[in-house]
């Protein structure tokens, strides 16, 4: 995966929240991609988790992305403050987008590799406002 690549991911992201990344646009966008949000450390939640039993080998982690039993989660600790659940979130959602929905570079790259993609694309969508949206958008054409 390219920094070009990435780059174009994050986009994605800015262009679908028209450059307004909260944690609920992210979670519509996640939503979008066919993934179900699910906060750990809530009823519902965790009975998500147990019934596709889960929970345990998930009830530790801050935020994933999985396909579980063709299930698709994001899995998020929902004791954590909104930034840090945003930009776990922006997290996932680079693995989302840069490695689960294309299995073609999952298999190619290391774990490291994969957390240092994930990471970037995360940046790189949080740190363009709606002012670097635009700019951004003719960038990327």
């Amino acid at each position: 995966m390219t920094e070009k690549e990435i780059r174009k991911a994050a986009y994605q992201v800015l262009k679908y929240t028209n450059g307004n990344v909260c944690y609920s646009a992210l979670c519509n966008y996640i939503q979008s991609k066919g993934f179900i949000i699910v906060e750990l450390h809530t009823e519902a939640g965790n009975d998500i988790l147990k019934k596709f039993g889960c929970y345990e080998q998930y009830a530790n982690e801050k935020g994933i992305a999985v396909i579980q039993k063709a299930v698709s989660f994001v899995i998020i600790d929902s004791n954590l403050p909104t930034a840090d659940k945003l930009h776990i979130l922006l997290h996932e959602t680079g693995h989302i987008d840069l490695h689960l929905l294309n299995k073609s570079t999952f298999a190619d790259i290391s774990g490291v590799e994969r957390e240092s993609q994930a990471e970037l694309f995360a940046y790189r969508v949080q740190h363009f406002g709606k002012v670097r949206y635009w700019i951004y958008k003719l960038l990327c054409r």
